[in-house]
Order: C-alpha cells, then structure tokens, then sequence
C-alpha cells in the first residue's frame, strides 16, 4: 500500500545550521524496511553522520561541500551520489551555498 505524508506530517530534528526531516523510519507506524531522511545544512555547517544500516546511499539535492570517509575527502555536487558500507563513519561539510542530501539506509541497525 502507497504511503503519502506532507512535510507537515513529519518529525526530525534540527540544530544550529542544520535540519533532519526523518522521511521515513521503520519504527513507524508503517514498518517500512528502511529509514531515510533529508539534511540541510547552512553554509560552511559540519555534521558527522554514521552508516548505520547494511547500505546507506547519500544523494545529493542540492548545493556543494565534501564528504570525508575515513582520511579521505570528496568533492559533492548536485546529483551526486555516495554508497556507504555499514559502520562508516563520515563527516559532511556544506560549500558556500549551503547543502542539501537524501540519505538512505537499508537493513538491520
């Protein structure tokens, strides 16, 4: 059955620079198989974000920054896309204009 939520119907959490719309939880009420959620982060804002299921994927919305994985750092952009291994452990930096991704995680937490 097809699921459909307003942006109004859903939780998250936000701090200073940034924002986590949670769109959706297998904790819900709904079950679904895997969490995904929306960052915005304002310009120059780091956040550390973990890979917490069996595959995480990290598309990115809008705007630029880097992603650090491990002792490596990346160029992202718009459209970009990142496949992470369970555990990583990742730092994302927003460029100038701000950044915006869709994050992902499939499987066990």
């Amino acid at each position: 059955m097809a699921h459909i939520r307003r942006m109004d119907q859903l939780s998250g959490q936000s701090g200073t620079g940034w924002t986590r719309t949670d769109l959706a939880d297998p904790g819900s009420r709904h079950g679904l198989p895997m969490r995904a959620e929306r960052w915005r982060l304002e310009a120059s804002i780091s956040r550390p974000l973990e890979a917490a299921g069996d595959e995480t994927m990290l598309y990115v919305i809008a705007g630029t920054g880097t992603i650090r994985i491990g002792d490596t750092t990346y160029e992202i952009e718009p459209e970009s896309v990142v496949w992470l291994t369970a555990g990583d452990r990742i730092s994302v930096t927003a460029g100038a204009d701000g950044l915006e991704i869709l994050m992902g995680t499939a499987g066990p937490r």
